[in-house]
């Protein structure tokens, strides 16, 4: 089984962040799926470029999940899904924050990107670049 473990210490937020996402993600192929912010496998848990980002800085997601929602008690019925739906919340914008990208860059990233346009706008953010969405995320199925 695949276990992916966030090094300490955490890189700073921005390129660095961007870089290591792209590294987990390329270390880790069988852990990265855009469908879904963090997803349990037989490998581990499958992420998305949020959901990695997310999974570095667990501090910020943590914190955000105990600061910005009321969340039941551990043993209130419906805690999981409460949890769940916060987590869905918080991770785009915990990686949207750490890699320092605009509103609009998430949403191209995040929600428009399958697994290999996701990799090709990382490489070219690593950089430093500027990515022209429509280009890299075009569905040419």
């Amino acid at each position: 089984m695949t276990q992916a473990t966030a090094p300490l210490p955490r890189p700073a937020y921005g390129i660095p962040t961007i870089r290591w996402v792209l590294d987990a993600i390329k270390a880790n192929p069988e852990l990265h799926n855009q469908d879904q912010w963090e997803f349990p496998t037989e490998c581990g848990t499958a992420m998305c470029v949020a959901g990695w980002a997310a999974f570095l800085h667990n501090d910020l997601l943590d914190h955000r999940l105990a600061h910005m929602h009321r969340l039941p008690a551990e043993s209130e019925p419906g805690r999981e899904l409460e949890v769940y739906e916060a987590r869905c919340t918080e991770i785009p914008l915990v990686g949207r924050e750490t890699m320092r990208l605009s509103w609009t860059e998430g949403q191209w990233l995040f929600y428009n990107c399958n697994n290999q346009q996701a990799v090709a706008a990382l490489e070219i953010l690593a950089e430093g670049g500027k990515v022209n969405w429509e280009e890299i995320c075009r569905d040419d199925s």
